[in-house]
């Protein structure tokens, strides 16, 4: 549990055992192995900050305990801080990531437990290709300093089991070709840059809540989801930032496949709103504003108003399951609304369905 402080060189580990202790250790290049085959496991609370370079060797194991593993590229280099050619077993461990450069985080098939982003000053941490997996929490920012971080250069595989957690002044920048899937909650308290990528939000328990910004129609800008997916089974409540109007847009399409998703503020998606999932929306609007499609599935819908915005086109509800409209249903000049099949209740009072001047209105076959 004493102290150890190195400023220069590469310290070593050749042997397998125990590493660490209750107190911080500082190192300025670590690294894992040398023997073979050797399985080096972290031990105590103590934090492990390695100013370059971690390394674990090939065929050996670092087994990184309930540890903070803190990497800082501390000469401002643009560096990889972590190479792994060996194995990693994460443990309950954190990998802190706080380069003051341009920095890579390690991914290619690298698996950590939480991973957090947050160099001390306005940098760019852009993730390297192949898979990268977070058994539990994803952090970008240390709520002062404008960082971002880069899922699009590269175009990683994300999967984050736990929750995304965005904060003030921080930039995630997500891929626009790869799988990126969230597991548990999401908070945007900075930017999200879409860059015409899909989320897929995959939770298979209930409770959890997708709140901040989500908008680029109020300040800051850029925050809107392009394409969202909900699948599993679990239940999303969502709760931007901004209350209206526009609270959360979508600027392609909105699929729930599985699980329920929750919301009393306005929606606004560009793309189509579909699925065999549940909605139940209880306040504001409901607002299709961009291209013709299917609406609904399966599954009940609860909408509070509907309002039909598209530039040309038909909305037609699709599958077996029933849609309650508890507000008003407003069908604009220039959209076309076919019930088809679908049985519609509408349950609010006074005058529940408008259609303007050239809009279309289609009762159920």
């Amino acid at each position: 549990d004493g102290d150890i402080n190195l400023t220069g060189g590469t310290f070593t580990v050749n042997t397998a055992g125990d590493f660490g202790g209750a107190t911080a250790w500082d190192f300025d290049s670590l690294t894992i192995g040398g023997a073979g085959n050797a399985i080096t496991t972290a031990t105590g609370a103590g934090s492990i900050t390695v100013n370059e370079t971690l390394t674990i060797d090939t065929s050996d194991t670092l087994a990184a305990g309930s540890k903070t593993w803190i990497l800082t590229d501390a000469d401002g280099c643009p560096c990889t801080p972590f190479v792994k050619n060996g194995a990693l077993t994460v443990n309950s461990s954190t990998f802190r990531y706080t380069g003051l450069a341009a920095t890579n985080i390690t991914a290619g098939g690298t698996t950590y437990n939480h991973l957090e982003i947050k160099p001390a000053g306005a940098f760019t941490h852009t993730a390297a290709s192949g898979a990268l997996t977070v058994n539990g929490n994803l952090t970008i920012g240390d709520t002062s300093n404008a960082i971002v971080f880069n899922l699009t250069t590269s175009d990683p595989t994300l999967d984050v089991d736990g929750n995304v957690v965005i904060e003030n002044g921080a930039t995630l920048i997500a891929s626009d070709t790869a799988t990126t899937t969230f597991g548990g909650d999401y908070t945007n308290s900075g930017v999200f840059t879409n860059s015409g990528g899909t989320i897929t939000f995959d939770a298979a328990d209930a409770g959890n809540v997708l709140n901040g910004h989500m908008s680029s129609d109020a300040a800051p800008a850029n925050s809107r989801f392009y394409n969202m997916i909900f699948s599993g089974a679990g239940s999303w409540t969502i709760t931007p930032t901004t209350a209206t109007p526009l609270a959360l847009r979508v600027s392609g399409d909105m699929t729930i496949n599985g699980g329920t998703v929750n919301t009393a503020y306005d929606l606004t998606v560009s793309g189509v709103l579909s699925g065999n999932g549940i909605l139940n929306h209880t306040g504001q609007t409901v607002n299709l504003v961009g291209n013709a499609g299917n609406f609904s599935g399966n599954s009940n819908w609860l909408v509070n108003n509907f309002t039909l915005g598209l530039p040309s086109g038909t909305i037609t509800l699709a599958g077996s399951g029933a849609l309650t409209v508890s507000g008003v249903l407003d069908i604009g000049a220039t959209s076309t609304l076919d019930l088809a099949s679908k049985v519609v209740t509408f349950s609010g009072s006074g005058t529940p369905i408008t259609v303007t001047n050239g809009g279309i209105f289609t009762p159920s076959s």
